[in-house]
C-alpha cells in the first residue's frame, strides 16, 4: 500500500474512532452520575438547601409569633 492509501483508511476509521470514544465517555459520565456516592452528595446538597426554608419564620403564618420572635 502507498502512503495515500493508508492515509485515506486512517481518515475512513477516524470516525468510527470517534465514535466508539463518544459512546466510552457517555457510558462512564453515566455511570458516575448513577452511582451512589453523587446520589447522597446531591441528596446532602437538598437537605443543606431546604434548611434556611425550614428555620426562618415565615411572616404570614401568624404576625405576632414572628414579630416577638424578630424582637
Amino acid at each position: 500500500m502507498t502512503d495515500s492509501a493508508t492515509a485515506g483508511a486512517r481518515i475512513r476509521r477516524l470516525p468510527r474512532l470517534m465514535i466508539r470514544e463518544s459512546i466510552r465517555l457517555l457510558r462512564q459520565n453515566w455511570r458516575r452520575l448513577t452511582s451512589m456516592s453523587t446520589a447522597l452528595v446531591l441528596l446532602f446538597l437538598l437537605a443543606l438547601a431546604a434548611l434556611p426554608g425550614a428555620m426562618l419564620p415565615q411572616r404570614n403564618l401568624n404576625v405576632q409569633k414572628v414579630s416577638q420572635y424578630i424582637a
